[in-house]
């Protein structure tokens, strides 16, 4: 998943929580301004960030694995 597009989900999710960047932060024990920087897509998340941050707003986090498709190369 791209930075940007987990940035914005995270910013939906929080929306919809009803809670502020602030709120968020101190249930996770960062600060608002990590959390600006998480939803502007600019601060890099850890995988247990991220399941503190899915937890808090009563999420389900999980990560996929998929191969990708190999193009057929001509010879």
């Amino acid at each position: 998943m791209k930075l940007a597009v987990l940035a914005e989900e995270l910013r939906k999710a929080r929306r919809k929580s009803g809670l502020t960047q602030k709120e968020l932060g101190e249930m996770i024990g960062v600060t608002r301004q990590m959390i600006t920087r998480i939803e502007s897509g600019t601060q890099n998340v850890t995988i247990k960030t991220l399941q503190k941050l899915t937890g808090a707003l009563e999420y389900d986090f999980t990560i996929e694995l998929k191969q990708k498709k190999r193009s057929k190369r001509l010879a």
